[in-house]
């Protein structure tokens, strides 16, 4: 799994390691300019004009260090840029600066009037301002120069973070620097894998300087899923089973107006493997579903009956995947109670929650085998706040609604974040804009009934299935283009994918 840590978590490994551990800043240091030196190389002509834009602490330390390497590799056309009172650096700041004149590397400095800081020259410049730290907003002379380096043509590196971002949550503080690529320590920060942070940080590379695993003890880590972890996280198919052997769903989706909703949940359980699906939706959706989807079971029901047949058929599941197009009505509400009442493995998408925002009632009835599955605007109506307050530190939000709550939540955005029952934190780095259509939600709540309904614990479907969807999604990209890709194509790349995770 990839380990993605906020800054406070990654400026406390930093500090243990050096304070405590009492590994040399320096050596940290100068393993991490030569990370960035090198991918630095990589890329560029030995003609190349570069500059450093450096700041007064560590971060800009780094940013001299790495002008420093880069002579010592060849590259002569190289000065560095430095904005604040150098007086006033970090003691390693200092040291770095001290060498850096030694080696006769051309150093300018500038602490207010930055009129005559031309970056026009320059093929390459690195980002050394800011680090992980930074937590207030960006103003003045700081606020220029981040400015003129994202109005200039030359690429743009960014030491661990782009300058302006918070790197605990992704927000923008003011201004940041939009880097083409950032070369970060350690570990992903939070603030580089969260929009709109995410969009400014290009194209991120990890390299480890040398923190050891044990200033990571005792850390609040976030976890992302890799291609390679699906091979542990999918139950074993055996020999010797037939179909009971893989869960029996119910799915409660679609009303008389949304038949797709149930078809893409259904199918997109079958593609992972679930044995037994029976369908309970309203009666205008039973001749397609059964020329559709003819592997699955379709209960119909309607007002008058509802109750009864759906008690029925909840006593015969082990799994619960109950909203997806079923409106937002007082049948509604009277559906996802019976459901909570059953105490039973269950996933609740779309509608399902919004019945749930309103209901104090059913809030109370939530409990701990239960996975929420909101987008944005669910997630504001269930918690009575705004698309834009929440996404100023969603995770924290997140992790605060599953407590509350005592359920897992996925909240689904661009990088979803999963806060389940466990304490756990994850944050799903797959997935394209192609996905962004009505339907991709069912699908993604399919997947999750199919994992659970199959034998994954609840908790570990609720993070493992967005991985899926968003490896799915970039096939289903790869394929059809982002365009013109629809949420059934994505069910229809699983089929690749299940050929590489086969045990």
């Amino acid at each position: 799994m990839i380990k993605i840590l906020t800054a406070k978590e990654m400026k406390e490994v930093d500090n243990y390691s050096i304070n405590e551990l009492k590994i040399p800043a320096l050596a940290l240091m100068e393993s991490a300019a030569r990370s960035v030196a090198l991918e630095i190389k990589k890329d560029i002509c030995i003609s190349d004009k570069i500059v450093a834009v450096c700041g007064i602490g560590n971060n800009g330390a780094d940013g001299v260090a790495v002008i420093r390497l880069l002579k010592s590799m060849g590259y002569e056309n190289t000065d560095i840029i430095i904005i604040g009172d150098i007086s006033k650096g970090t003691e390693e700041f200092k040291i770095q600066t001290d060498i850096a004149r030694r080696l006769d590397i051309s150093i300018s400095n500038y602490t207010e009037d930055i009129q005559d800081v031309n970056l026009s020259a320059y093929d390459v410049i690195v980002d050394g301002l800011f680090g992980i730290g930074l937590s207030r907003e960006v103003t003045g002379v700081y606020y220029e120069v981040i400015k003129n380096i994202n109005n200039s043509t030359a690429k743009k590196y960014a030491v661990d973070i782009p300058s302006g971002i918070d790197g605990n949550n992704g927000n923008i503080l003011g201004i940041a620097v939009k880097a083409d690529y950032t070369i970060t320590f350690g570990s992903y920060k939070a603030g580089l894998v969260l929009y709109p942070g995410a969009e400014y940080a290009g194209e991120v590379k990890i390299y480890d300087i040398g923190f050891p695993d044990k200033a990571y003890e005792n850390r609040k880590i976030i976890y992302s899923y890799t291609e390679e972890d699906l091979y542990e996280s999918l139950p074993v198919r055996k020999p010797h089973s037939n179909k009971g052997s893989y869960g029996k769903l119910v799915i409660i989706a679609g009303n008389e107006d949304m038949y797709g909703a149930c078809y893409m949940c259904s199918r997109a359980s079958f593609a992972l493997g679930t044995g037994l699906i029976k369908i309970l939706t309203t009666k205008e959706n039973k001749y397609l579903l059964n020329e559709k989807l003819p592997e699955a079971i379709v209960v119909t029901y309607d007002d008058d009956n509802y109750s009864e047949i759906i008690k029925k058929e909840l006593t015969w599941c082990d799994t619960i995947l109950v909203g997806p197009g079923i409106g937002a009505t007082k049948r509604s509400e009277n559906i996802v109670k019976l459901c909570l009442k059953e105490k039973k493995n269950t996933i609740i998408d779309a509608d399902g929650i919004n019945v749930i925002s309103g209901s104090d009632t059913l809030k109370e009835m939530l409990h701990d085998k239960v996975v929420l599955t909101p987008h944005l605007g669910e997630m504001s109506r269930l918690i009575n706040m705004s698309i834009s307050d929440i996404s100023k530190d969603m995770i924290k939000v997140c992790k605060k609604c599953a407590e509350a709550l005592g359920v897992s939540i996925v909240m689904k955005d661009s990088h979803t974040i999963i806060c389940n029952t466990r304490d756990e934190i994850f944050i799903n780095l797959t997935g394209n804009s192609g996905m962004a259509k009505a339907g991709s939600g069912d699908v993604l709540a399919g997947i999750m009934a199919g994992l659970v309904s199959t034998g994954v614990e609840i908790n570990k479907a609720a993070a493992v299935a967005p991985f899926i969807h968003g490896i799915s999604g970039n096939i289903a990209k790869r394929k059809q283009g982002e365009y013109a890709m629809l949420p059934t194509d994505i069910i229809s790349a699983m089929e690749y994918l299940n050929k590489c995770i086969i045990h």
